[in-house]
């Protein structure tokens, strides 16, 4: 696993941790059946952005799905082949980790079934969230120069509104 949670993008020298070329790093060093972990903010990030960035991961790793952490912050979770949740190999590695399971009811999510209900959007649904929005790379660094437009604009429900809306799957 690599997890990348970097500042928010809008800080100088940061957005660089959300470019194509970045994610292509990540993959290369990736193990057969690793997955890559993405931080990404809803709030002070204004739309457009948040496309930026999922159509710029999407372009590396095809297979994401995007997950809700805390009230406008985000998990993209990526992998270069198809990853399935298989619930009963879930429930028995939490079974045998103690550890994981306080971290877990520290969030108050005391099972298997409360973590997943953290799923918003699967491949299809974050396919057609990122449709038509351009890629951010070191070469066209978009982000560093439009993020910092939204640093003292609250978008976190604007955010969390469409991309409820982009989900079509249960």
């Amino acid at each position: 696993v690599i997890s990348s949670e970097p500042s928010n993008p809008w800080m100088a020298g940061v957005a660089s941790l959300f470019t194509r070329d970045f994610y292509q790093l990540a993959r290369r060093r990736l193990a057969e059946g690793g997955i890559m972990v993405q931080w990404v903010q809803g709030y002070n990030l204004f739309a457009r952005d948040l496309r930026t960035v999922v159509r710029t991961f999407r372009g590396v790793f095809p297979h994401a799905t995007l997950w809700r952490t805390l009230r406008g912050d985000y998990l993209l979770v990526g992998t270069p082949a198809p990853l399935t949740v298989d619930y009963a190999r879930l429930v028995a590695r939490l079974a045998v980790a103690p550890g994981a399971r306080e971290d877990l009811a520290r969030l108050k999510l005391d099972s298997p079934v409360d973590l997943l209900s953290l799923f918003l959007l699967g491949e299809d649904d974050l396919a057609r969230f990122s449709r038509g929005a351009p890629e951010h790379t070191d070469d066209r660094p978009i982000l560093e120069f439009s993020a910092p437009r939204a640093l003292y604009t609250d978008t976190t429900d604007e955010n969390a509104r469409i991309l409820r809306e982009a989900r079509t799957a249960a």
